[in-house]
């Protein structure tokens, strides 16, 4: 097996934060900005909670809000 080329983990880190912020918009609608944690974001992404700081800045809500207009 070949190792990934950077264009092709660029596009799995880009498909990751996309997975990553829908995740994170369904969270904030379901319990709210403020009763939400990283580790709901992190479940419903299927993501363990640290490996979400590799992929996203936080907090989440000023790019889910960008991102969702």
């Amino acid at each position: 097996m070949s190792p990934r080329t950077k264009e092709q983990d660029e596009e799995i880190r880009k498909q990751r934060k996309q997975e990553i912020l829908q995740a994170a918009i369904l969270v904030y609608a379901d319990k709210g900005y403020s009763a939400a944690e990283v580790g709901d974001i992190a479940a419903k992404a299927g993501l363990a909670r640290g490996l979400m700081y590799h992929y996203v800045d936080f907090p989440l809500l000023d790019t889910t809000v960008s991102s969702s207009q």
